[in-house]
């Protein structure tokens, strides 16, 4: 066997002369040339050498750098711009930024997104629960390990019945209020805001219901257990009755 026919037998495979197939080679598709600028600019930002706040090279050195052209950058940009990781500011002392992290529009990205998984059917009630339920007892257990800390008077305030004759978006709103502040007395800010959407989308989601006074009577004197054992700091008693409740 010649040089030639030794290479043609290399890609070709063993001796059964069958060509390869993509199964058999570790290789991925080529992408756009923007996605994959936006995507090292990502690992960038992600990996700390992008800061808050730095400003990007203007668009033709950033082309020179990655060897594209501008249009390129441009659309690269744009991808990250959309995903609430730079920002475009006019004038003098313009230019793209890393944005500074905002915790509220991180709710708010989240809200929309499980929102839209529920209307879509994508995720079911029970899983939003499970995800609740996931969230919030640990919380409690956070929360009463610090005995509710500066929440611990507005947590019992929270537990009373709310006016049955008012509507029933009051009535829920008023139950959101107790869960908001349990998350909050947890001193986890994460947890503050994972729990927070995923627990209006769960509450959306049986928002047909039309609650009734004994349904209110249990459901504060679920809030009420739960609060006791936060400020006794009993986190084990605490997460049992969240965990009940929900």
């Amino acid at each position: 066997m010649d040089r030639s026919d030794a290479v043609t037998s290399g890609l070709t495979g063993d001796d059964d002369s069958s060509p390869l197939t993509s199964a058999k080679l570790d290789v991925r598709p080529i992408r756009s040339s923007y996605l994959q600028v936006a995507e090292q600019l990502r690992d960038l930002i992600r990996g700390g050498d992008l800061t808050p706040g730095q400003r990007l090279p203007a668009e033709p050195d950033m082309a020179a750098l990655f060897g594209v052209s501008k249009g390129t950058i441009r659309e690269a940009l744009r991808i990250l711009s959309s995903e609430g990781m730079v920002t475009t500011r006019r004038g003098v002392r313009g230019g793209t930024f890393v944005v500074e992290p905002d915790a509220s529009k991180v709710e708010g990205t989240l809200s929309n997104a499980f929102n839209i998984l529920a209307v879509t059917n994508k995720v079911t009630a029970d899983d939003f629960l499970n995800a609740w339920k996931a969230i919030d007892v640990p919380a409690s257990g956070l929360a009463a390990r610090r005995r509710g800390g500066e929440h611990a008077d507005a947590l019992l305030a929270a537990c009373q019945a709310p006016d049955v004759d008012g509507s029933r978006e009051q009535s829920l709103e008023f139950s959101a209020d107790f869960h908001n502040l349990l998350l909050r007395a947890s001193g986890n800010q994460l947890l503050e805001l994972m729990g927070r959407p995923v627990s209006a989308v769960a509450r959306a989601r049986f928002s047909g219901t039309s609650p009734t006074e004994e349904f209110w009577h249990t459901n504060c004197t679920e809030h009420r257990r739960i609060a006791e054992a936060i400020i006794a700091g009993d986190s084990e008693a605490a997460e049992a009755a969240t965990a009940e409740h929900i």
